[in-house]
């Protein structure tokens, strides 16, 4: 099965993407939210870069809400990891519309990372490809929510 339809009433959006290059991303949704098991997940597209985020929100009862980051950097803008994949940070873009929850988030834009809104030609691509970078697209967006959400269920028990 389709990961897309294994999410259960789940709020799909796109937004106008007439200016990206027809690529992959061009079909993709661009908003999803939904609740898996008490845990508010979201995978949205960043405006300005065209890459994907994913957040999950825990509710007041979890271990993690409210958690503040040990690290030595500002503790609004991170939190450290959970699990051994994922770099957690506070999500802007999560608590619009989400109250009651504390988000952790992941933005798929780092130096190996294509960003769509950089890609305009065929050649673009070829040349980001060259450098070894790839496209984070929707699929594994799922996969790497599913892998948050595991962990921070373990992380309830």
């Amino acid at each position: 099965m389709d990961l897309l339809t294994q999410i259960d009433n789940a709020n799909i959006k796109y937004i106008d993407k007439s200016s990206y290059a027809n690529f992959e991303w061009k079909n993709e949704p661009d908003y999803l939210k939904w609740n898996s098991e008490g845990f508010n997940c979201l995978i949205y597209r960043d405006i300005q870069g065209g890459f994907l985020c994913i957040a999950v929100g825990v509710n007041e009862y979890h271990p993690l809400y409210n958690f503040k980051p040990s690290l030595n950097i500002e503790e609004d803008d991170y939190l450290p990891y959970i699990g051994d994949k994922l770099n957690i940070s506070r999500c802007s873009e999560a608590y619009k519309g989400l109250d009651y929850y504390w988000y952790f988030e992941f933005k798929f834009n780092n130096f190996l990372d294509i960003k769509p809104c950089e890609i305009k030609t065929e050649e673009d691509l070829k040349k980001q490809n060259s450098l070894s970078r790839t496209y984070k697209n929707i699929y594994y967006a799922l996969d790497n929510i599913k892998d948050l959400l595991e962990s921070l269920k373990e992380y309830n028990r």
